[in-house]
């Protein structure tokens, strides 16, 4: 349940924060591993290709499945309740589909570390670009929630 003296702009805040730290997490956690790594130990073929296999695997499962599991969640937001649960539920759904697009790419990077396998950074990207795609916004929810102009007004 949500609280009272709900504020939407903070709510916006909250999320956009919450966003842009996982974001963050991954790219300096990339930072990190190719410093450790340095540009000799990176190869477009490493060690150990059964873990960029699963690394693979992996990707294929999780990306869909964030948008499969986050809209099934999304659908069953009571539309009827109040702006400050529905935002609430949004938020429970979103963080999902944030943790199952960040999985792929901190496992990326981990086979990336572990085998100097350039060809990590691919998978890394595709999870990088749904990040960015998935950047909340007003416009975003008010369709996911199918909130009216009021409403959104209120996010902004």
């Amino acid at each position: 349940m949500a609280k009272e003296g709900f504020n939407p702009k903070q709510f916006m805040i909250n999320l956009r924060m919450l966003y842009l730290a996982l974001v963050a997490g991954v790219i300096i956690f990339l930072a990190v591993v190719i410093n450790l790594l340095g540009s000799e130990n990176i190869t477009t073929t490493g060690d150990l290709e059964i873990l960029f296999l699963i690394d693979v695997i992996v990707t294929a499962v999780m990306l869909p499945g964030a948008y499969l599991i986050s809209n099934r969640l999304y659908e069953q937001i009571n539309r009827k309740e109040s702006l400050a649960n529905r935002l609430a539920q949004f938020q429970s759904a979103f963080i999902i589909r944030l943790a199952m697009i960040e999985a792929p790419a901190l496992l990326s990077v981990i086979v990336l570390l572990l085998t100097g396998n350039i060809s990590a950074l691919a998978l890394f990207a595709l999870s990088l670009a749904l990040f960015a795609l998935n950047y909340p916004t007003p416009e975003k929810i008010g369709r996911t929630l199918d909130l009216s102009d009021k409403e959104k007004e209120l996010l902004r």
